[in-house]
């Protein structure tokens, strides 16, 4: 969290330095494009020295154009010759005098005479005024010691150093200050994806996001606590429902048995006890495997990782059920390309998988069908180990195995009538962290693939 929080801070002080230095920039270019082409800046300059050419043409006098322009701007006009006596006027103000003596042209050389900014110029051996209203322009004397004019470019370098360092010293001190709320609010986001109550303080500009963050955490506390009291409810429905089938059913499966082996019965009645027997007993084993299933669903099912060699797990698989008649109708090979590959699983749930595919592919393939198990030689680089399970039989419609990969996996055997074997195959494989992926082969027939991370879990 708090290299979090340095990269937000250091992200927003680059930011706002970087935004800075383009100001400064684009205000110093403005500055000088301003003092170099403004009119506003060359006018009075331009204009004292017009008027001074003019009465230097025309024996000190102006034009009527001139005069016209000069009133209607509001600025006045005096010639004054090397005596300091003034022998022309032109709208000139009552508080401005018709003599000067040499230290009042000292005076008019620092720009203002009775507060009225004034401009200077020779014409011939005579010395032009023009003077502009009072408050119209501000004007300023500079004055350098020539070591410090020489030095200014380093100057502007130093005091550019100091506005960035000041900058930088700002932009963290102001994004701490910013950024303080954030982290709270940060802490807030993970404590909701952790799913953890959290507690945010509702003051500040982030009031309303505080507390979106603090209603959105008790929401997701109450639907856990409802999705906790459902599991439970769910888990304990079940185990009392198999509890309680299966005292009768192994009574059942008994007496069947009695019935079966009773020589003085017809055997029609022998063959409806065999049919009690078979039904009791597939009964047995979807009691046996729902509750694997919701074991394994609400992960109440402990795995006993030890270190196992998949085509052991592929042998044994096929040998049990060749025993038990399941594929009784279809013939079988198995496909070992590697013999060392070997996965941290538990074993017993993972040939359960296996053998859940195989007889699988029998019961759906009643006319017979190949069925080959395969371990393919897996890459070093490869995450993964497999077993695959495919079978040359009548295959599986694209849809349908869309609806089987995808489909939330106690939802796929009510849409597809497939029974509990592959909701086992598809639970056991995610508790180990792997993948379950069910297609169609090349030419017909249906391939499943079992992937079984290689690291340890």
């Amino acid at each position: 969290m708090k290299n979090k929080s340095f990269k937000i801070i250091l992200n927003y002080s680059i930011t706002i330095v970087l935004t800075v230095l383009i100001v400064i920039f684009l205000n110093y270019t403005v500055f000088l494009y301003f003092m170099r082409h403004s009119p506003y800046i060359k006018e009075p300059i331009k204009t004292v020295e017009a008027i001074a050419e003019e009465l230097s043409e025309n024996n000190n006098e102006l034009s009527s154009k001139t005069s016209e322009m000069i009133k209607n701007n509001n600025i006045w006009v005096q010639l004054v010759n090397s005596k300091g006596e003034v022998i022309y006027n032109n709208n000139k103000p009552d508080d401005i005098g018709d003599y000067y003596l040499l230290k009042d042209i000292a005076i008019l050389s620092k720009s203002y005479l009775n507060d009225y900014p004034v401009f200077l110029w020779e014409s011939k051996e005579n010395l032009v005024i023009v003077g502009y209203p009072k408050n119209s322009i501000s004007k300023y004397n500079w004055f350098l010691p020539t070591n410090i004019e020489n030095s200014t470019p380093m100057t502007f370098l130093y005091i550019a150093f100091f506005n960035v360092v000041i900058t930088i010293i700002l932009s963290i001190c102001l994004g701490r200050i910013l950024n303080k709320p954030l982290n709270r609010l940060i802490n807030g986001v993970l404590l909701l994806k952790e799913e953890k109550k959290v507690c945010l303080k509702e003051k500040g500009i982030h009031k309303d996001l505080a507390k979106s963050i603090n209603e959105t955490s008790q929401i997701i506390i109450e639907k856990n606590n409802k999705i906790k009291l459902r599991d439970n409810a769910i888990e304990s429905w079940i185990a009392a429902i198999s509890h309680d089938v299966r005292t009768p059913l192994s009574m059942i499966l008994g007496y069947s048995a009695m019935i079966e082996e009773d020589d003085t019965l017809p055997k029609e009645i022998h063959a409806q006890a065999k049919i009690i027997t078979e039904n009791s007993l597939r009964l047995r084993e979807l009691i046996t495997n729902l509750n694997l299933a919701t074991s394994l669903q609400y992960n109440m099912q402990p795995l006993t990782l030890t270190y196992t060699r998949l085509s052991n797990i592929a042998r044994e698989a096929m040998a049990s059920c060749i025993n038990s008649g399941a594929i009784q109708n279809c013939s079988n090979h198995i496909i070992i390309e590697d013999e060392k590959t070997a996965v941290m699983v538990d074993a017993k749930l993972l040939l359960r998988a296996v053998i859940n595919l195989i007889m699988n592919s029998a019961k759906h393939n009643k006319e017979g069908c190949h069925i080959t198990v395969s371990v393919p030689k897996t890459t070093s680089d490869s995450p993964y180990a497999a077993i695959i399970v495919s079978d040359g039989g009548s295959g599986i419609s694209q849809d349908k195995i869309n609806k089987i990969n995808e489909d939330d996996y106690f939802q796929t055997p009510i849409n597809q009538k497939q029974g509990l074997g592959l909701v086992i195959v598809r639970s056991i494989v995610e508790a180990h962290h792997g993948s379950f992926i069910i297609e169609n082969g090349e030419n017909k027939g249906v391939v499943a693939t079992l992937k079984i991370p290689k690291s340890k879990l």
